[in-house]
């Protein structure tokens, strides 16, 4: 059974590429009969970097820059051609903030400003803006700050880039010299519009720090803000689906021409071959920490839901919590939560309890197909029969079993070997490798295979 196992990031706990790899080897803990692949996604928050980095092929480059407090920080990000990826939340982002020092009015992303300026001086021409886990809700001012935009207010004088200034800017002077025409993409994970009761002041505001008081404050200031973008460009941004991700951001970046709103999932899924791997799978396994009414905003689990249900294949999430009426866009949910524990506990033992969960889920897959159920108690006969040196017996019990498995090949790999059939072994190996890349016994069989040949026969191998 060919299981892809495709989250999202635990936000704060676990990121999308270790969550992957905790849940494949919980699988493969359960029954070597799972064919398993890993495709972490993203959608333009936790983790999107990371992400499009790799796929991408991208050098990775380090810049100091100011955090949101507009304290020193190191960040990194990716450079692949002319296109630069840059993860918002790396500078401008709420895990860089202690929750006591949170206050959206004074946090600013000039940061990430800051690091797209870095990245146009290496010569790239485009931006990749993963746009989630931001601290700021200031319009992207504080990102053309630092860039070396200028703003001023009705009495001439200049504001600081942070949204305490939006509802005071009246003048915005460009750089000089004027910016190059570099295209921006910035990846959503909401599709939020800027302002009202909807927009980034009134649903972000609270989660990064924000009172009452102070949502109200912020939505004059948008409202100001986005008033002046809109007479200088001759768009409309305000109700653009999106426009209120990152704290409104697109807002103030739609001063550069080629700025666009793009949903990241969508984005991250071509990058990264997803079609091609829901062609191989059998069932998906993907899931982040929370399922809620934001992940129907084309968040990355719902998305790969849609996306998997077209193709015809069964989609199973995997979630700190979940809402039910989140649970009716999977074909089944479960928390990884089996007794009352507190949100920290939670936090901090998120791999072991994706373990559990997902070995849970294996189980009860083994259990109710029974061609797996009957296929592993044949692959225990295997075991033993090997470890007995019953070769013979080994190739018969495999003859009980599909060739379509990574863990048929191994053990059809393992039996050669003690055959000392080395290249038909060989030829066994990597065939399970072409059907689970990631199965180590199969890479060490196939390694120590290669080193049997090159000890007995040291120019066997050479190219």
């Amino acid at each position: 059974m060919n299981i892809l196992i495709a989250p999202n990031s635990m936000k704060g706990s676990l990121n999308a590429r270790d969550f992957a790899d905790i849940a494949c080897k919980a699988f493969r803990s359960v029954s070597p009969l799972f064919n398993v692949r890993t495709a972490p996604v993203a959608d333009g928050g936790d983790y999107t970097g990371e992400i499009l980095i790799d796929a991408m092929g991208a050098r990775r480059f380090t810049a100091e820059v100011n955090d949101p407090l507009n304290r020193p920080v190191t960040c990194g990000f990716g450079v692949a051609g002319d296109t630069a990826v840059i993860e918002m939340a790396s500078a401008s982002g709420l895990k860089l903030i202690p929750d006591t020092e949170r206050n959206p009015e004074i946090t600013s992303s000039f940061g990430t400003g800051q690091l797209m300026k870095r990245a146009f001086e290496l010569g790239c021409s485009r931006v990749l803006l993963g746009a989630g886990g931001s601290a700021t809700v200031d319009g992207g001012i504080g990102i053309l700050d630092g860039l070396g935009f200028e703003f001023l207010d009705f009495n001439g004088r200049k504001l600081p880039g942070r949204a305490s200034s939006l509802q005071n800017v009246a003048e915005i002077r460009y750089p000089q010299p004027v910016l190059a025409e570099h295209e921006i993409l910035i990846l959503c994970d909401v599709n939020n519009p800027l302002l009202g009761e909807n927009g980034a002041a009134s649903v972000f505001g609270p989660q990064k720090g924000a009172t009452p008081e102070m949502v109200k404050r912020l939505e004059n200031g948008l409202e100001n803000w986005v008033t002046l973008i809109e007479k200088l460009t001759g768009k409309e941004i305000r109700s653009l689906p999106g426009s209120g991700a990152a704290g409104g951001i697109a807002c103030g970046l739609s001063l550069l021409k080629n700025t666009k709103l793009i949903k990241g999932s969508e984005f991250v899924f071509d990058m990264i071959g997803l079609e091609e791997k829901l062609q191989w799978a059998d069932l998906v396994l993907t899931g982040e920490g929370r399922l809620d009414s934001q992940s129907l905003s084309d968040k990355a689990p719902y998305a790969l839901s849609v996306r998997a249900k077209q193709a015809g294949i069964p989609v199973i999430a995997l979630a700190g919590s979940y809402e039910d009426r989140v649970a009716g866009s999977f074909d089944a949910v479960f928390s990884i939560l089996n007794e009352p524990v507190t949100t920290g506990f939670a936090m901090q033992n998120a791999g072991t309890l994706v373990f559990q969960g997902a070995s849970q889920i294996a189980r009860f897959l083994l259990a109710t197909r029974q061609d797996l159920s009957a296929g592993n108690e044949i692959l225990k006969e295997i075991q033993t029969a090997l470890r007995g040196n019953q070769v013979i017996k080994a190739m018969e019990l495999l003859g009980k079993l599909n060739s379509d498995s990574a863990a048929y090949w191994y053990y059809l790999g393992m039996v050669l070997k003690k055959e000392q059939k080395w290249g038909e072994a060989m030829n066994a190996f990597l065939k399970s490798l072409e059907i689970d890349a990631s199965h180590e016994q199969a890479r060490a069989g196939l390694e120590m295979t290669r080193s049997i040949l090159s000890f007995t026969n040291p120019h066997l191998l050479d190219p």
